[in-house]
Parts: structure tokens; C-alpha cells; sequence
């Protein structure tokens, strides 16, 4: 999921909000993604735009973050989302944790 925020609305009221989705429809298939939905906030306190963007290189994404945060125009955060079967793969990996101010005896994997 992509959230972006524009620092200034000119370019985008000038150029359409059509004409811009499609602009990065375009630029997610160079990387052989897809832009599955984009949605334009009535609230836009977080976001002017949010996007469901398929892409299967994480690397990819990172340099589509980067050319678009360069701009000075737009803020674009990425939040990967993961699905049910990864997070209980992730619960079942949960590590050893003391959280600050708990008991400062660390299991003895984690002493170095």
C-alpha cells in the first residue's frame, strides 16, 4: 500500500487526476507491477492519495520511493502488507524480548 502526500496540488490540478493515475499505472509495469486500486481521501490529513500496488521486487518498489520522494513535490510512504499466513509465521518466530524496565536478565542467546 502506498500513502503520498502532494506538498503542492498545482502540477496535479493541472495535469488531472486521471492523467496522474494513469502517469504511475505506467510507472508501477516498468517493474512489472500492477496498480490494483487508487483512492483519493475525502480526509487528507494522512494522505492525498492511497494506492494498492502490486510489485513483485521489494527493490523495485524502494527505487519507485526514492525517484518519487526526489521530486520535492510528493511525499510517498510505502507500507508492505503482509497476509494472515505470513503473520502466523512471524508469531511462530516471535524472539525472546524484555521490554524496558522488565527484568534486566537476558536469555543467554541474546548476551554477547
Amino acid at each position: 500500500m502506498l500513502k503520498a502526500h502532494y506538498l503542492t496540488l498545482s502540477g496535479v490540478l493541472a495535469e488531472g487526476y486521471a492523467r496522474r493515475t494513469e502517469y504511475f499505472r505506467q510507472l508501477i509495469a516498468l517493474y512489472k507491477g500492477d496498480l490494483v486500486a487508487v483512492y483519493w481521501p475525502e480526509d487528507t490529513s494522512e494522505a492525498d492519495v492511497i494506492a494498492i500496488v502490486e510489485i513483485p521486487d521489494p527493490t523495485a518498489m524502494k527505487a519507485i520511493e526514492l525517484a518519487v520522494n526526489e521530486s520535492g513535490v510528493v511525499q510517498l510512504r510505502v507500507l508492505r502488507l503482509l497476509d494472515v499466513e505470513t503473520m502466523d509465521q512471524a508469531r511462530k518466530m516471535l524472539p525472546p524480548y524484555r521490554a524496558p524496565g522488565e527484568d534486566a536478565d537476558l536469555p543467554p542467546s541474546i548476551v554477547r
